[in-house]
């Protein structure tokens, strides 16, 4: 639905200089969150984080921005903690991109640790249920 009331609310803008930039953004972001749902990801946590994504998109001024949004949410490691090196990430793709890579093999310590606390955080009523 978002993603419906993004490409009408651009095309009803007439004066879009990035119009071209966001329609092909917006279907990248369409087929990964497509993407996400094949692989049985929570849809609630799909679309939060399409949602997020096409509202950056839909606010950005500059085509450097929008490459910058259609970036993967993923952090960087500084030696005591994960932190954020873009204004875009969103937390609910990292959760996603923390799932996948869990598939690969056993997450380090650290890594575990962010992926139960953005899990405790986007799926707090899920969470409790999970003994700790």
């Amino acid at each position: 639905m978002e993603h419906a009331n993004a490409l009408a609310q651009m095309i009803v803008s007439e004066k879009d200089k990035l119009f071209d930039e966001r329609v092909e953004a917006l279907v990248k972001l369409y087929r990964r969150a497509e993407f996400y749902l094949k692989q049985g990801f929570l849809e609630s946590i799909v679309c939060e984080f399409h949602r997020k994504k096409v509202e950056m998109i839909m606010q950005a001024e500059t085509k450097g921005e929008i490459t910058e949004i259609l970036k993967l949410s993923k952090p960087h490691f500084d030696g005591k903690k994960f932190v954020y090196t873009s204004p875009y990430a969103v937390e609910e793709e990292e959760l996603l991109l923390w799932s996948l890579t869990s598939l690969q093999g056993p997450l380090r310590d650290e890594g575990y640790r962010r992926y139960r606390e953005l899990f405790e955080k986007c799926l707090p009523e899920m969470a409790e249920k999970i003994p700790a």
